[in-house]
């Protein structure tokens, strides 16, 4: 990463010459920014703005130090004012906080504690596909020659590269699919039993039932979307279940939670962001009534109809690889589409979800 700090030293002189662009309208400043930031003229603001913000950060950490929070949003806010205007400066900073976030989630942004960010190390992810990789990390696309900006292909936050090319340029390291992705390494059958099997404290409000959901894909219709799963309140269930409890403020948490003669008798700590996800589908397994998805195929595509989210590792993988079409008036179904060339690895991680895989047509 140093070495492709010091070898392309222009990531400040990108930054700072967007701010003097004075264009009449947005639609001239949009396609300079994507050359100068992308290698391409056209790019959805989504895929803009996580550039932009990636170079404003590699430009104010330029020796080394980490860039609070609010130097790097007033900086955001100067070099966007072209691409804004009118905009509610308020509006724009939750923008760009959550840009930084879904930055921090592939792993190109490192948040450190008291509002601080640095770039993460720059490395090549391989994607199990001949050829394919991903380039993570706080290196910004605007730093390296055109001729490499434009093989580039960026989807938000994520870029795919040509697997070694840009590594042999800056000498990057490599880093394993499954590490990138973060999912356990045990199967969905035993680490779902690992987690449900968690050691649970004595839970004394008789009457806080009332208030939960609980996740129950036995009694469920076969094939039901997981949101059509969680029963309210106890009833008539026996057993260790996935809860759904009001954290503070209204939060939802979700524990373990273990239930007899119509109350909850035990309650276990707040599972870890995305670990509820990944468990609805370890229950499901377990339960024997898996989720359905839809699979079409073309001769170039192949597209997947989901009536139920995915875990935060997959959803990852398929943003890296595919486009996601939704709905603006509903949010399920969701559709993901894929070039064939991607099937087999799409497909194994809805095997690997236990996830019954039905035919349907374009």
């Amino acid at each position: 990463m140093d070495g492709a700090r010091s070898a392309h030293p222009e990531a400040r002189r990108l930054v700072a010459s967007s701010v003097a662009f004075t264009p009449t309208s947005r639609a001239q400043v949009t396609p300079a920014l994507g050359i100068a930031l992308l290698g391409a003229a056209t790019a959805d603001d989504a895929t803009l703005d996580c550039a932009l913000v990636r170079t404003a950060l590699w430009a104010l950490a330029e020796h080394g130090g980490a860039v609070h929070v609010l130097r790097l949003v007033n900086r955001l806010l100067e070099v966007s004012s072209p691409l804004y205007p009118g905009v509610d400066e308020r509006m724009l900073r939750r923008r760009f906080r959550g840009v930084l976030d879904e930055l921090a989630q592939v792993g190109d942004l490192i948040e450190l504690p008291g509002g601080y960010w640095h770039p993460a190390a720059t490395r090549e992810v391989a994607l199990n596909v001949p050829g394919e990789a991903l380039l993570i990390g706080g290196l910004p696309t605007s730093v390296l020659r055109r001729e490499m900006r434009e093989n580039i292909v960026h989807s938000r936050a994520l870029r795919r590269v040509r697997d070694g090319v840009i590594r042999a340029e800056l000498d990057l390291g490599v880093e394993q699919l499954g590490s990138w992705l973060a999912k356990p390494l045990a199967t969905l059958s035993d680490w779902g039993a690992e987690v449900v099997s968690t050691e649970l404290a004595p839970f004394g409000d008789p009457t806080a039932g009332a208030d939960m959901r609980f996740y129950a894909p036995g009694p469920s219709r076969i094939g039901a979307s997981q949101r059509k799963r969680w029963q309210d309140g106890v009833g008539s269930l026996a057993g260790r279940f996935l809860a759904e409890v009001s954290g503070t403020f209204g939060v939802r948490e979700y524990r373990i939670a273990e239930l007899c003669l119509g109350r909850v008798e035990r309650l276990g700590a707040r599972l870890l962001h995305g670990e509820a996800r990944r468990l609805m589908y370890a229950l499901d397994e377990a339960a024997k009534n898996p989720v359905e998805v839809a699979v079409a195929k073309t001769s170039h595509d192949l597209s997947l109809t989901l009536w139920s989210e995915l875990p935060r590792a997959e959803l990852r993988l398929f943003g890296a690889l595919g486009s996601l079409e939704a709905s603006p008036d509903k949010y399920y179904p969701r559709v993901w589409r894929f070039q064939r060339h991607y099937e087999t690895t799409v497909l194994e991680q809805l095997t690997a979800l236990s996830i019954k895989i039905i035919s349907s047509r374009q």
